[in-house]
C-alpha cells in the first residue's frame, strides 16, 4: 500500500491513474477511466476516489509546520542560513518524519527521526550516499552540523539534514520504462563501486518463515477477530510456493556482497526530468549479493495492476543496467530471494502489529495487511518477469 505525503499532488494522482489505465486496458479492454482512479484510489487505501481526493483536498489546505523554534536551531546547529519560514511537513518515511526548509541558502529536507532508528547505521548511510553522488548518481546530500556530525538534537528530537535539489514526485507504477531504465542505471553504478559490506545480509532479507509460523500468526488473528485472517489462511499455500525459491543465505549465491541500497523501488526516488531520478536516501543500506539486488529491484519495478507483470518496465531495468556494468547471472527464480523474503518479513511485521499495538501504527498495518493479502510475491509473477528479460 502506498502512503499518500503530507502535501499530496492532485495532477501527480491523475497521471497515476492514467498509466493504471494503460495497464488495465492491456489485460481488460473496456476497462474505464473510473475504473483506474477507483484502483488508484484502492493502492492509497480509500474506499473510493472521492474519498482519496477529500483527504487530498484536506491536506493540501492545511499543510502542518513547526512554529517552534526548531528552524531556527538546525539553521544554527547545520549552518545553513537564516530560515525564511517554518517546517513544512513533507511525507512520513521509514526513518521518520520528513520537513522542507527554506533558508537564504537554499532548500533542505530535514528528518525528525523515530525513536528506533538505529545511530549506528548512519556512517554506514552517509558513505553509501557520498560514494553514488561521486559516482554521478543523483541523490540527496547528508549535511553535517558545524562540529562534524550527522544528527543533532533539537526539541526533544533526533535531526538529519540533507540538501535537497528540485525534484518532482514519486515516480509512479506502473513504471514508465524511462524511470525504470535509470532505476537500472542507479543499482549497476552501485555495484560498481565494489564498496566493501561491513556485516553479513540481515535476517530480514533471507529468513524463510515455516509454514507453521504462518499459520500461528493465522490464528493469533483468528483469535483477534481480524477481518482479513481468511484472506491470510488462503494466502499460505502461495506463500510456502514462492518461499521455495529462496537462495540460503549460506550458499554459494550469497557469498560475494557489495554494499548497497537495497531499497530501490519507486518510493525510494523523486524524479528529475523526463528520463532520471533522484535517490532521496540510504537508510536501508546494506550487504547484499547483486544479483539478489537486482531482482528486487526488477520485482518492484515490473508490478502491473493485479498481478500482471510490467514487461516494459522490466526490459527497462535490465537495459539500463547493462549501460552500466555487466548483468550478474544466472538471470532465474533465485535472483529473487531478497524480494520474496523481504516482501514477506514486511507483511509478518504488519500482521504483529496489528496483534499488538495500538494507535498510528496499528491503524496504519491494519490497511496494509488486507492489501499486501491481495498481491502476495508470487511464483508465476517471478516467472513472467523472467519471461520479459530473457
Amino acid at each position: 500500500m502506498r502512503t499518500l505525503p503530507d502535501s499530496p499532488n492532485l495532477d501527480h494522482l491523475r497521471q497515476q491513474a492514467k498509466d493504471v489505465l494503460a495497464q488495465l486496458q492491456a489485460a481488460r479492454p473496456g476497462a474505464t477511466l473510473a475504473d483506474a482512479q477507483a484502483r488508484v484510489a484502492e493502492l492509497y487505501g480509500f474506499r473510493t476516489r472521492p474519498d482519496l481526493k477529500a483527504e487530498v483536498e484536506r491536506r493540501c489546505g492545511s499543510a502542518r509546520v513547526l512554529d517552534d523554534g526548531t528552524a531556527e536551531a538546525l539553521a544554527v546547529v547545520f549552518d545553513i542560513g537564516s530560515p525564511l519560514g517554518s517546517l513544512v511537513a513533507l511525507e512520513r518515511q521509514w526513518a521518520g518524519q520528513a520537513w522542507v526548509l527554506t533558508t537564504d541558502r537554499g532548500r533542505w529536507l530535514a528528518r525528525s527521526l523515530n525513536d528506533w532508528f538505529d545511530d549506528c547505521a548512519i556512517e554506514r548511510d552517509v558513505l553509501m550516499a557520498e560514494a553514488a553522488a561521486a559516482a554521478g548518481v543523483l541523490t540527496l546530500r547528508p549535511v553535517r552540523t558545524h562540529d562534524g556530525r550527522i544528527i543533532a538534537a533539537s526539541g526533544g528530537a533526533r535531526w538529519r539534514l540533507y540538501a535537497l535539489p528540485p525534484v518532482g514526485p514519486e515516480p509512479s507504477l506502473p513504471a514508465d520504462p524511462r524511470y525504470a531504465a535509470a532505476a537500472g542505471r542507479v543499482v549497476a553504478t552501485v555495484h560498481r563501486l565494489g564498496l566493501p559490506a561491513p556485516e553479513p545480509i540481515g535476517p530480514w532479507l533471507t529468513f524463510v518463515r515455516s509454514e507453521e509460523q504462518w499459520w500461528n500468526l493465522h490464528r493469533a488473528a483468528q483469535g483477534r477477530d481480524m477481518a482479513w485472517a481468511d484472506l491470510l489462511a488462503e494466502a499460505i499455500p502461495a506463500i510456502m510456493d514462492v518461499s521455495r525459491v529462496v537462495e540460503p543465505a549460506d550458499g554459494p549465491a550469497a557469498a560475494v556482497t557489495v554494499l548497497s541500497g537495497r531499497h530501490y523501488a519507486a518510493n525510494a526516488f523523486r524524479v528529475a526530468g523526463p528520463s532520471d531520478l533522484v535517490v532521496m536516501g540510504w537508510d536501508h543500506a546494506g550487504a547484499i549479493p547483486p544479483r539478489w539486488d537486482l531482482g528486487g529491484v526488477l520485482a518492484g519495478w515490473s508490478s502491473g495492476v493485479r498481478g500482471e507483470v510490467n514487461a516494459a518496465a522490466a526490459r527497462a531495468v535490465v537495459t539500463g543496467y547493462a549501460e552500466v556494468s555487466l548483468l550478474p547471472h544466472p538471470l532465474d527464480l533465485g535472483m529473487f530471494s531478497t524480494a520474496v523474503c523481504a516482501a514477506l518479513s514486511w507483511l509478518a511485521s504488519r500482521i504483529r502489529i496489528c496483534l499488538v499495538e495500538t494507535g498510528f501504527e496499528q491503524e496504519q498495518a491494519s490497511k496494509a495487511v488486507p492489501w499486501l493479502l491481495a498481491e502476495p510475491p508470487s511464483r508465476a509473477c517471478f516467472e513472467r518477469i523472467l519471461d520479459a528479460i530473457r
